[in-house]
């Protein structure tokens, strides 16, 4: 609180700069502090949360729906690592789930999410998946700031069974048997956390369960559903897009994405039930009106879209974009179409929690988006991909992009570029960056991402 004499300086994309002296006059209010859940589902793609009746009957109509909801980077360690600081994965330095510029050992967890909320008196609890590595480490410890922690420490295969969590200190096995399901008991440590958190006390849930395989009372819930086949589906002329993309061969047997799709949406069911769990001990506890619940995914996937047949790592929509469903005490649900980046996630946290980041964040906090629709806000957004090695750290798969919702413009390490109109062409079929109808487009997000990548 006070009064500060400033500068102002401004530039804009064609360099003209301006500077002006102000006084600024701060009072902040003493912070009505609120309890926050944060669902953060694994490798699930803007179009799942259909396949999610409980969630969508608890909280759907009251919930903010971002139709652009984007990553940062497509891939789970970047995003998660730009989820808990706040930064993109070129400040944070975690560009791949893996060493050598990647993983767990490239992140510094002294300044997240956790470590400020946790000044800000409150009581934090982080349930299931960590950070890509944690389950490399000899020594799995507590990162600071969390005070209940029963995070993934090893990765099997299935996940759901077999599997190893380390417990607030303690290695703890699960079987195979149904009460061992992983989504479940991630859950019901939430919905104790919850319940035994004192009631003058704010709470911070990290949820962040690993659905690969269903639930078994979930196994072949979707045997009917439909092949995935969008337009983009094994794209038969890719000579227009990048390089990476060109190499990639025609799919042959859909039976592997197929599979995929339906045990995904299966394995989505448990956590669909553990958002309902959660929610229900937020009711009886007498929190759930004073409670912020977000939920959103690390990551889309593609299911065959352009050849690209179960994997991220790539700027098309069905990598890049999440679901996002955000609940706000006292402010009506509504379908939100300005684009957002999990980057604004921490300062956004920062911003209900009453406390600053104790560390430079690159987001935008969304608190006065979400009161106000007309709230200023910016429209052009970064995504990047910035791994170096490994096979899909080469020059070609590298890019640098600009996100509005409605277009989207790249470029690529190796000088590739792409451009989309997403209202015209929205399975992203013709790059169209060399279309003379939109050069005065491209032109200005050209310089945009000049402005804005190295921020």
């Amino acid at each position: 609180n006070g009064q500060y004499n400033l500068t102002v300086s401004a530039s804009d994309i064609y360099g003209n700069t301006s500077t002006s002296p102000i006084t600024l006059n701060v009072y902040n209010s003493p912070a009505a502090q609120y309890d926050i859940v944060f669902i953060l589902s694994d490798d699930y793609r803007f179009d799942s949360m259909q396949y999610m009746p409980l969630t969508d009957a608890l909280i759907g109509s009251e919930s903010i729906k971002f139709d652009n909801a984007f990553v940062a980077t497509p891939l789970c360690c970047p995003s998660r690592a730009t989820i808990l600081s706040g930064q993109y994965p070129h400040n944070h330095g975690v560009l791949e789930n893996q060493p050598p510029s990647g993983g767990l050992q490239d992140f510094s967890d002294t300044s997240t999410i956790a470590t400020w909320l946790s000044q800000g008196g409150y009581r934090t609890g982080l349930y299931g998946k960590y950070l890509n590595g944690y389950d490399m480490l000899s020594t799995h410890f507590i990162p600071p700031g969390w005070d209940d922690w029963h995070a993934m420490a090893s990765f099997p295969g299935t996940i759901e069974y077999n599997y190893d969590l380390y417990e607030n200190g303690t290695l703890v096995h699960y079987g195979n048997q149904p009460q061992d399901y992983g989504t479940d008991v991630l859950a019901s440590k939430a919905v104790q956390f919850i319940e035994t958190t004192p009631a003058g006390q704010p709470l911070f849930v990290y949820f962040s369960p690993q659905p690969y395989i269903p639930a078994p009372g979930d196994v072949g819930t979707f045997s009917s559903l439909p092949p995935h086949r969008p337009p983009s589906y094994n794209e038969s002329d890719v000579s227009d897009k990048p390089y990476w993309v060109q190499q990639l061969p025609l799919i042959t047997d859909s039976t592997s994405s197929d599979q995929y799709h339906q045990q995904s949406l299966e394995a989505l069911q448990g956590v669909d039930r553990a958002v309902e769990s959660i929610i229900d001990a937020l009711n009886r506890t007498g929190r759930l009106n004073n409670t912020v619940i977000i939920y959103t995914s690390d990551n889309g996937m593609s299911w065959g879209e352009h050849r690209w047949l179960d994997k991220k790592w790539g700027l098309y929509d069905e990598s890049v974009k999440v679901p996002l469903w955000i609940k706000v005490p006292g402010v009506p649900g509504r379908t939100e179409a300005q684009p957002v980046v999990n980057v604004d996630f921490a300062a956004s946290f920062a911003e209900w929690a009453g406390v600053l980041p104790q560390s430079k964040v690159d987001g935008y906090s969304l608190v006065s988006l979400l009161n106000n629709p007309a709230a200023p806000w910016p429209e052009e957004r970064l995504l990047e991909y910035l791994g170096i090695s490994g096979a899909f750290g080469v020059p070609e798969r590298r890019f640098r992009a600009v996100h509005t919702g409605d277009y989207v413009y790249a470029e690529y390490d190796n000088g590739d570029r792409e451009f989309y109109d997403l209202q015209a062409d929205p399975y992203q079929l013709n790059n169209s960056v060399s279309d003379p109808n939109y050069s005065s487009v491209i032109d200005v997000l050209k310089k945009v991402l000049a402005a804005i990548k190295g921020l």
